[in-house]
């Protein structure tokens, strides 16, 4: 079974996870997989990791989902860090979970970050209701600047809830699907 976060009650209103952490010494590799039953946007240090969207892919979530695997080594400060991501229900129907582990490699020892109750969640951004067909709410007035930095207070943020996956968590297959364009919203 694995490990996965979730904040329960978040309603329809997008999830925001982040996890400070921090290490004495930079590691020779780093390597971060995330997933999620949902969809997810992960961040390092403020940084997104991948440019892809509706992340992990649609698949049948009792069965199993796919995971994305970065390598991270190169973003990676010594000190404090921080992991972070956005998640949405979309093609997942039932309450969104987050799973996330960072390996850190030395010479001749790992240390592993993974999704747990050390995390910090918050049910209250700016995405609101949102659906594919359906689009999204987005409220600008909840919006909350730097919440992927590593320098933010979280201290009102809630210790998510702990949950077990039952099904299998799989590297990711098939095509990459990226954003084409965007536009700003225009006054009415």
């Amino acid at each position: 079974m694995k490990k996965m976060i979730s904040l329960p009650d978040a309603g329809e209103n997008g999830i925001y996870f982040r996890k400070k952490f921090h290490i004495n010494k930079l590691p020779e590799k780093a390597i971060l997989r995330m997933s999620a039953l949902g969809i997810y946007k992960g961040y390092l240090n403020g940084h997104e990791l991948d440019q892809q969207v509706f992340l992990p892919g649609r698949t049948s979530y009792s069965y199993r989902v796919q995971y994305q695997e970065y390598d991270v080594t190169s973003q990676l400060l010594s000190g404090d860090n921080v992991i972070a991501a956005t998640l949405g229900r979309e093609w997942y129907k039932k309450e969104p979970k987050l799973y996330a582990k960072l390996t850190l490699s030395y010479a001749g020892r790992e240390e592993t970050i993974l999704s747990d109750d050390s995390w910090k969640a918050c049910g209250y951004g700016p995405l609101g209701f949102h659906d594919m067909k359906l689009g999204e709410l987005y409220d600008a007035r909840k919006e909350m600047p730097g919440w992927e930095q590593i320098v933010f207070s979280d201290s009102s943020w809630k210790t998510p809830a702990m949950t077990e996956y039952g099904g299998n968590i799989v590297p990711a297959q098939g095509k990459r699907f990226g954003s084409t364009s965007a536009f700003a919203p225009g006054k009415s």
